[in-house]
């Protein structure tokens, strides 16, 4: 199930950051957002889609990942007694407070492969936080064994930079 955290969060990390963050998703004025990338991100003023703003890849997780999670076919729901929108709820929180762990480690401009290994990070901690404060809710189901940390299993720090 580890494996299906990292996987959501890859494909949340390859999708380009212009077609996530919009000011819709966002509740700004489309004036607003552009102001925004251009002062904060290199994507508005260079086309280079493999840098982030650490502000906006933040927004983007924080928005998307809980969804992502929390798929009615997804572990976070089919194996915890919990219905969609709890799972929504609950996990947005944790994600937040993960996000805010490793918020000052995060570089000002992330790049993919920071990216990738900081969502690594942010699903691993989801993953466990949830397992920690749901098991109660936990279903006896095949397939929904606590899966024991490995440490060979985590993304090694040096994929953080280029």
């Amino acid at each position: 199930m580890k494996y299906k955290v990292y996987l959501l969060t890859y494909l949340l990390l390859a999708i380009p950051t212009s077609l996530m963050a919009t000011s819709k998703d966002l509740g700004l004025p489309p004036k607003v957002l552009l102001k925004e990338n251009k002062q904060n991100s290199k994507i508005a003023d260079e086309p280079n889609p493999s840098l982030s703003n650490k502000k906006i890849w933040m927004q983007n997780i924080e928005q998307t990942l809980p969804g992502l999670l929390c798929d009615s076919k997804k572990y976070f729901v089919d194996c915890f007694s919990v219905t969609q929108e709890e799972c929504v709820d609950f996990t947005k929180l944790i994600v937040h407070a993960c996000l805010s762990n490793i918020q000052v480690a995060l570089p000002q401009e992330i790049e993919k492969s920071q990216g990738e290994y900081w969502g690594q990070m942010v699903g691993k901690c989801s993953y466990d936080l949830y397992e920690k404060f749901m098991q109660s809710k936990k279903l006896p189901k095949p397939g929904c064994v606590f899966i024991t940390n490995n440490k060979d299993d985590l993304p090694k720090p040096s994929q953080a930079t280029p």
